[in-house]
């Protein structure tokens, strides 16, 4: 099952600050083709802001173009986590040194 929520952004600090809420989830990154990343936070918001960053070079030779996210408690982010990169096949997901 893909994300809850159908809500797609575009992948800019200003549009993670004013869309990504500063709560505990999940996050997906995706260019125009591919999923490139699913990530699990204690704050979705700080963690998309920290993949802009230069240290992510495989979500940035991906050239990332959008996110999403969606709503999930603590002890159930790692298992969706897993879930959804299986489903969705992403091409960053622990490479780099990346979380998750």
């Amino acid at each position: 099952m893909p994300f809850t929520q159908p809500n797609r952004f575009a992948f800019t600090a200003s549009s993670i600050k004013a869309h990504a809420p500063s709560a505990s989830g999940l996050y997906g990154i995706f260019n125009t083709t591919r999923w490139i990343y699913i990530g699990e936070s204690n704050d979705i918001q700080q963690d998309l802001l920290e993949h802009l960053g230069p240290s992510n070079t495989c979500i940035k030779r991906c050239h990332p173009t959008g996110f999403t996210f969606e709503l999930q408690p603590g002890p159930f982010r790692m298992v969706r986590q897993s879930l959804l990169i299986r489903e969705l096949g992403t091409l960053c997901n622990g490479k780099d040194g990346l979380k998750g």
